[in-house]
Order: structure tokens, then C-alpha cells, then sequence
């Protein structure tokens, strides 16, 4: 139990530390001690925030890819379907860096959210992705896109509540679907992505 907190006290420590070396440097300089020491710890704290590993943001490019390629496959799966055939939708949207495998919802607890364009049946649209990866990489895995109406205030950026959105859905994450993410539109780019797939 002890160990779980060993990096906090450590940072404690260090800038303890380099707040004493700084004091103690800027006596022997002829100057104050506690002008040393705020600087000492200053200049500390500024490296660790410097050196702290940054997470791997998925980029727009990626997001966009990933919103049309879903689509695609979704319209690809109830072609299938109304053939007669059957289909299913296997997307990978885990993302190096940013995904978490440490037992948690989202190891930054803060998704991503993104301005994108959608292409439905060749015509361009604006969206908003919001990426909210799993704890497990196999979790993030679309299996299914589910149209949600309108949406209302489930935690998401206040700006896009009202919009309509799908929801990017992984049906094999235990008992329950898991959202991994969300695709925010208009009115116009909802009604086109329904015609297009026959997701009603």
C-alpha cells in the first residue's frame, strides 16, 4: 500500500531537495537563501513537467479515417443482412498511447473530441468525433454502429448536446455494449447516414 504512494513522496523529496541545494548556492553567492530555494524548487518542478511522458493523442486524420471506415462497414454489414447472408462489423479503434489496459475507464478520464468530415454515399458533411476508448484493447473493437437520436447531456461537451449522433458500439465487452465512441450531426448528415446504411 505504501509503494502506491513512493512517486508522490519522492516528488516531495526531490523538490525538497532542489530547494535546499538552490538556498544553499545562493548563500554562498551572497545572496538570500529563500531566493534560491523558490527558484531550486522552480526549476525542478519545470524539468519534471518537461520530462513527464506525454500520452499519444490520436490525430484528425485518424479520427475521420476511423468515423468513415465505421460507416462503411456498417453499410457494408445490412447490405449483407438484407441479402440474407448475415454480416458483422470488426473495426479496431484502439489507439496506441491513448487506450488504457491499466483497469481503468480512460486512464486521462478526458476523451477526445474532434471536428471532422464525414463522406456518406460521396457527399462530405461536418461531425464532431468523440473518442472514448476502453480499458482492454479488445474492447475497443467497433462491432456494431447504433443510430441514437438526439443526444442529451450524458457528461459531453454542452455544445453538442441536441445533436443527433451514432453511437460506436463493442457488443462483445462482457454483459453490456461499450461506447467507445461518439459521432455528433446535423440534422441533414444524420438523415444521409440512415439512408445510406438502412439503419433504422
Amino acid at each position: 500500500m505504501g509503494g502506491s504512494y513512493s512517486p508522490n513522496v519522492n516528488g516531495v523529496v526531490n523538490t525538497a531537495m532542489s530547494a535546499t541545494l538552490g538556498g544553499t548556492a545562493e548563500v554562498i553567492g551572497g545572496g538570500k537563501f529563500s531566493n534560491g530555494a523558490v527558484t531550486g524548487a522552480f526549476v525542478y518542478l519545470l524539468n519534471h513537467a518537461q520530462n513527464k511522458p506525454k500520452r499519444n493523442v490520436p490525430s484528425k486524420e485518424w479520427l475521420e479515417s476511423k468515423a468513415n471506415e465505421a460507416i462503411e462497414a456498417e453499410n457494408a454489414k445490412i447490405n449483407k443482412w438484407i441479402a440474407g447472408g448475415g454480416g458483422a462489423i470488426n473495426l479496431d479503434l484502439n489507439f496506441e498511447g491513448y487506450s488504457n489496459s491499466c483497469s481503468a475507464f480512460n486512464l486521462y478520464n478526458d476523451p477526445v473530441t474532434m471536428d471532422i468530415t464525414l463522406t456518406i454515399d460521396g457527399i462530405e458533411y461536418p461531425a464532431v468525433f468523440r473518442y472514448n476508448p476502453s480499458m482492454t484493447k479488445a474492447a475497443n473493437i467497433v462491432t456494431d454502429v447504433y443510430p441514437g437520436g438526439r443526444a442529451g447531456y450524458y457528461g459531453y461537451a454542452p455544445g453538442l448536446k441536441g445533436m443527433q449522433h451514432l453511437w460506436l458500439n463493442n457488443a462483445r465487452a462482457g454483459n453490456k455494449q461499450f461506447q467507445i465512441g461518439f459521432i455528433f450531426m446535423n440534422n441533414d448528415a444524420y438523415n444521409a447516414y440512415k439512408r445510406y446504411t438502412n439503419d433504422e
